[in-house]
């Protein structure tokens, strides 16, 4: 494997190098095509201004350009129903410097590829969406001028319109697109003779199919023979085995009635003994509750006349309560008084006491 091999699989990891959309041609000697697919591209015609969107056929290849001395990526844009529509272009590393440098873009050569077939994907996708943010627009010249179209992604944003990439194409004259077919030509004839190739290897496979298919189907009737026979010894067992079940199931049957009228019979004496024993039982319990009905009235009846002397009792213990006071307060003043008198006969009894002993 080339260096170029490698960094062809260093940009797509999904290509296969041997398969046939990314076989070699004389169109694309040293390259590898990475992207060959139908992409909605919008295409403006700059004469009249017109626009309408086309399924084309956008072919991406990276590899060296005929001298074998520089990298160089090859876009060619085509429509199958028109085999003259034909542009292409051949982009090398000193041609993206500038486009980079122009365009404001931050990936280097070698991812360039990767990101461009990531916007074309990312414009497939949108427009089945129904709401394309991302668009393929294809602008074609009047022809003559050797840059006469440009492809270009355009992003719609509710702000504006943003340009993600616009390469300059060459629209394809006569030799450019016998170039082109006689391409396609031999990618077709190698495609062929692939398939040649495994129709041949397949037909010899089915011829040896087909021989075990019939040996096989030979020993399928013998064994669908066989099994009917043996389909048909079982039925006839199946047969006696089920008479024999039906009897059995017929005896149990009448058995299990049996048993059960004489279990319906025993349960239905015992229901009616439990029924008369939860009567009584309910008279009874009917008799204990209008005793309790009667022993409530009286309860409450002794707790209205309890509730009645609680309250008479707590007016008078409420009345005691201020008549104590107020003889408490009445005791304290007769002792203030008492004290006061007690007071007055000292001072009395002291001057009384002075004055005889200033007489004697």
């Amino acid at each position: 494997m080339t260096g170029a091999d490698k960094a062809f699989e260093t940009l797509s990891p999904n290509v296969v190098v041997d398969g046939p959309s990314s076989r070699l041609t004389s169109n694309d000697e040293n390259a590898t095509i990475l992207f060959h697919e139908f992409v909605p591209v919008c295409v403006r015609e700059r004469a009249n201004s017109s626009e309408h969107v086309e399924n084309l056929k956008i072919r991406i290849a990276f590899g060296f350009n005929k001298q074998k001395q520089n990298k160089v990526l090859r876009i060619q844009v085509t429509n199958d129903s028109d085999p003259f529509f034909f542009h292409h272009t051949e982009v090398s590393e000193e041609d993206y410097k500038s486009i980079k440098v122009e365009q404001s873009i931050l990936v280097e050569f070698l991812q360039f590829p990767h990101k461009l077939i990531e916007l074309l994907g990312e414009c497939t996708k949108s427009y089945h969406d129904g709401k394309p943010p991302f668009l393929a627009v294809l602008r074609v010249g009047s022809g003559g001028s050797s840059l006469d179209s440009s492809l270009g992604v355009i992003e719609t944003n509710q702000f504006k319109r943003l340009s993600h990439i616009s390469l300059n194409l060459k629209h394809g004259d006569s030799a450019a697109v016998k170039e082109y077919l006689a391409g396609r030509l031999l990618d077709v004839q190698a495609e062929r003779d692939s398939w040649l190739q495994a129709h041949g290897a397949v037909t010899s496979e089915l011829i040896s199919v087909r021989g075990d298919l019939e040996s096989t189907r030979a020993d399928l009737f013998a064994e669908r023979d066989a099994c009917g026979r043996r389909d048909n010894h079982t039925q006839a067992r199946l047969d006696e085995l089920a008479a024999r079940l039906k009897l059995a199931a017929v005896e149990e049957l009448t058995n299990t009635k049996t048993r059960l009228e004489g279990e319906f019979s025993a349960a239905e004496a015992g229901m009616r003994s439990a029924i008369e024993a939860l009567t009584c039982r309910n008279k009874e319990l009917e008799s204990r509750a209008g005793d309790l009905i009667q022993t409530k009235y009286k309860l409450d009846s002794n707790l209205s006349e309890i509730t009645s002397r609680l309250n008479t009792t707590d007016a008078e213990l409420k009345a005691a309560k201020a008549e104590l006071e107020n003889l408490r307060a009445d005791k304290n003043y007769l002792e203030k008084v008492s004290k006061d008198a007690r007071t007055f006969f000292s001072y009395m009894h002291v001057t009384i006491i002075l004055e005889f002993m200033g007489q004697s």
